[in-house]
């Protein structure tokens, strides 16, 4: 395992308002792992202001050591990046000091990442979450998200927040509908880390179902081709890369 370190602003020490921790990075989901040979990470989190901080570690990165500010309720992003194309997947995420374990750990997953994606960027636009319930939020992005919480409407979710109050009925999936692509044979799967793979076979069209309005990226295990998609309520844009 790679230990990693990074330092963001001052350092650490006695009488400093910062922690020194590390950061556990989660495993590489199994479909990315047989499609992605070369992922790093975009590390980002918000800083002691609510300004961005990020940096890029290598995807065999299994513990990142740091010393960060003591803000309560602040967020941690890990976006694997596919190698040269420079495709951003979704993140990993981690919520401080929600997810602290012991010897000053704080572990990433892939299922806290709509969580922790949301509190950033409230952070970073600028909104008080020193006594938001990050507990709570976090237990019922979880618990409603299955099979996939990147099916939430995030936008929505960030406007009720910000609007200074917390509710579950804000919780909701996005707008969504199933959409038919031609695709070559093979096996598929969307961006997602909690994607299933789909297997296509000659003269099938691949049937995506309840797929959020906006940006998707659509890969072939079998032949690393992928599809950048954007779809809204009527149409569906695909712009097709080797």
């Amino acid at each position: 395992m790679l230990l990693y370190i990074l330092t963001f602003g001052s350092g650490c020490d006695l009488f400093s308002p910062s922690i020194q921790l590390k950061l556990s990075l989660p495993p590489i989901p199994t479909h990315w792992q047989m499609a992605f040979d070369n992922l790093k990470y975009q590390l980002i989190l918000s800083g002691p202001d609510g300004e961005k901080q990020e940096s890029i570690i290598p995807g065999n990165s299994g513990l990142v050591e740091m010393c960060i500010s003591k803000r309560q309720n602040s967020s941690f992003l890990a976006y694997p990046i596919i190698g040269e194309s420079g495709i951003r997947l979704p993140p990993a995420g981690a919520i401080y000091p929600l997810n602290m374990g012991e010897g000053n750990t704080l572990t990433l997953s892939w299922e806290q990442g709509v969580a922790a994606l949301i509190v950033f960027r409230l952070i970073n636009g600028g909104i008080d979450l020193s006594t938001f319930n990050a507990r709570r939020f976090s237990d019922e992005i979880m618990q409603r998200g299955k099979p996939d919480p990147w099916n939430f409407d995030i936008d929505y979710i960030i406007e009720k927040i910000a609007m200074g109050s917390f509710r579950i009925t804000y919780i909701k999936a996005a707008p969504a509908r199933n959409i038919e692509l031609p695709v070559n044979p093979g096996n598929w799967f969307m961006e997602s880390p909690f994607a299933g793979i789909i297997e296509i076979e000659e003269g099938e069209t691949l049937l995506l179902e309840a797929v959020p309005f906006g940006y998707h990226y659509l890969f072939s295990l079998s032949t690393g081709e992928y599809y950048s998609l954007f779809l809204d309520d009527e149409e569906t844009y695909i712009l097709t890369h080797p």
